[in-house]
């Protein structure tokens, strides 16, 4: 049965109705009765008893024929027509909120925002405004609201401004516009004659702006001006092997990740394939091998300072700054900022990482949340100098980009941007270096051992990702980003995270407020790509990446600390122990203890 408070409110805040029609439009008396009429069977049958809108729209074609209900609907001058009519639109707001992912406060800003849009056309302003405000209402904090389909096309059902065709000429006959057509699943729709092809194109900016991260329409002109094929998808990667869901969740937590693992695991193609799964089919780098949102950088083993990565000031024939790969990545990361751009460092450890990759170990750590944006300090700082001058004109071609990197109060700064994500790849053996506590520290670490030798071989292969898009990047730099709006789930974890440190006690392995915000962040970003993610999943993810990967040592600093972990993860996991990831490396580890040392690294 429907909330009857949820439709009340629906009445007062979303229709615009006036205090004594809403009174009229919450008395179901007459329309009980006609219902029951219909369906004798069904005993003290009521509107609110019917949760499905398509449901609804099958009984109105029956009430449509009912002479009870057409003799009360005409002494009422159509009161109760309307009546169901905006039962009926109540129904379609709720499903299209139940068909979307909305859950983070960021989003809520841009809701309330949105809603205050004014679209041309009867009925558009209100499906929108009212999914809108009954979310902000009825579910603060969004937690309840499930998708209704996984797949890549978003399933919203018919909404008030359009009818299935078949049934169109029935429900609305004078309302319905034959000539604008879009489609949607192999069916066929229209709209009411309010949405012309004229301001068509402003309703599909006015939504896509309302669900600007979630949902995004495509429209393809199919034949003249007033036909059109509408397509509904969502912008929320599709992952089609969920093994791969951690790295796309460690990504939108942190943008420094290592894939570490025995050679030839495929660890940086799979950077390369998160790279090729953010451009559509319609743009020109789809399919490339090597797009120009993806760069491999090969660490050296001579590498001991920045100069080769980032680059360093010359002094030969005047001051000039020699430009390194991974400013000009920076530089094009910077001018496309809703693609999210991938620099792979290549067997990362050749080389000892807090040498050569200071600067960005320093300035990752300054993330934070600014007006929905996270930025950054300088990983160049601004210097009134000629080699300044001459970084900035090597990297921005735009004559008025350069000159607001130049200007020295209020002007743009080389920060790291949003969009870029940067992984290194790891082997460990004895011509690699072991990664300092500072390292570990600022990177998400999931381990590549495993290897299934018949992968791969299928003809034509399967792509790990679907469209990414710019979803990878996060609306949250801090664990307070995100607290006041799932408060539950992160005491859940900050209770985990105090077990772990009583463990932990004594140790130089303890955890402090970093890692405690990556968790909790971590967290978030696993129900935003899966909203049936369970606690313990999360959990277990995370207490492989930043807590397993830290320990290391001989048998009489790390065997209880190991054996008492296993006992908290046992409890946590429950049931799921055959699938947790760190039970299994917990057991790998304390089977290394066996030659006196042990660490997470192969």
């Amino acid at each position: 049965m429907i909330n009857i408070a949820q439709y009340l409110y629906f009445l007062q805040n979303c229709t615009g109705l006036s205090e004594k029609t809403t009174k009229n439009y919450t008395d179901f008396k007459r329309i009980n009765e006609c219902l029951q009429s219909l369906f004798p069977e069904r005993k003290e049958f009521s509107l609110d008893d019917i949760e499905d809108p398509s449901e609804l729209e099958t009984i109105i074609l029956q009430l449509q024929k009912l002479p009870l209900y057409i003799e009360y609907n005409e002494k009422g001058k159509n009161q109760y027509s309307a009546t169901i009519s905006t039962y009926l639109h109540f129904l379609y707001a709720k499903r299209m909120l139940l068909a979307t992912k909305l859950n983070n406060i960021s989003f809520e800003k841009k809701l309330i925002d949105s809603s205050r849009s004014n679209i041309q056309g009867e009925g558009l302003p209100r499906i929108l405004n009212s999914a809108i405000k009954e979310a902000l209402k009825i579910d603060k904090d969004l937690s309840k609201l499930k998708p209704e389909v996984t797949n890549k096309r978003l399933r919203i059902k018919r909404c008030n401004f359009a009818a299935e065709l078949n049934n169109a000429k029935e429900i609305r006959p004078d309302k319905v516009n034959l000539d604008t057509v879009w489609k949607f699943h192999d069916k066929e729709y229209c709209v009411y004659n309010e949405l012309s092809a004229e301001n068509f194109s402003d309703f599909i900016s006015q939504y896509n702006n309302a669900y600007f991260n979630t949902l995004s329409i495509e429209v393809e002109n199919v034949d003249g001006s007033k036909i059109y094929n509408l397509y509904i998808f969502t912008r929320t990667p599709i992952i089609t092997n969920t093994s791969y869901l951690p790295y796309l969740t460690a990504l939108r937590t942190k943008p420094f990740m290592l894939l570490a693992g025995i050679s030839g695991t495929g660890k940086s193609r799979i950077v390369r394939e998160m790279a090729k799964a953010c451009w559509a089919s319609h743009e020109e780098d789809y399919g490339k091998n090597c797009p120009r949102n993806f760069c491999m950088v090969q660490v050296k083993p001579n590498w001991h300072d920045s100069s080769d990565l980032i680059g360093y000031v010359s002094r030969i024939n005047g001051e000039k700054y020699v430009v390194g790969p991974f400013l000009r990545f920076i530089a094009k990361a910077i001018q496309d900022p809703k693609r999210p751009y991938f620099l792979c460092l290549d067997e990362m450890n050749l080389a000892p990482v807090e040498q050569y990759f200071a600067e960005y170990l320093s300035v990752i750590e300054s993330r934070k949340l600014q007006d929905g944006h996270i930025e950054t300090d300088p990983i160049v700082p601004y210097e009134n100098t000629e080699a300044y001058g001459s970084l900035i004109d090597q990297l921005f071609d735009s004559d008025e980009e350069r000159k607001a990197y130049k200007t020295e109060e209020g002007g743009k700064r080389l920060t790291i941007p949003e969009n870029l994500f940067v992984v290194g790849t790891v082997n460990m053996d004895e011509t690699t270096f072991s990664f300092s506590r500072k390292v570990l520290d600022r990177a998400m670490t999931i381990e590549m051992n495993e290897v299934d030798l018949k992968g791969g071989l299928e003809a034509g292969g399967s792509a790990e990702f679907g469209y990414i898009g710019e979803d990878l990047m996060g609306d949250a730099a801090e664990g307070k980003d995100i607290y006041a709006d799932n408060q539950a789930l992160c005491d859940d974890i900050i209770t985990y995270l105090g077990k772990v440190n009583e463990i932990l006690e004594g140790t130089p392995f303890k955890i402090a407020y970093r890692t405690r915000n990556e968790f909790l962040l971590y967290a978030a970003n696993r129900l935003h790509f899966a909203t049936d993610s369970e606690l313990w999943q999360t959990l277990d993810e995370m207490t492989s990446m930043k807590i397993l990967s830290r320990i290391e040592g001989d048998n009489e600093r790390c065997e209880h600390v190991l054996r008492e972990l296993k006992n908290l993860l046992t409890e946590t996991v429950g049931n799921h122990a055959e699938d947790s990831a760190s039970l299994k490396k917990i057991d790998e580890m304390l089977a290394k203890l066996k030659s006196g040392y042990t660490s997470y690294w192969a």
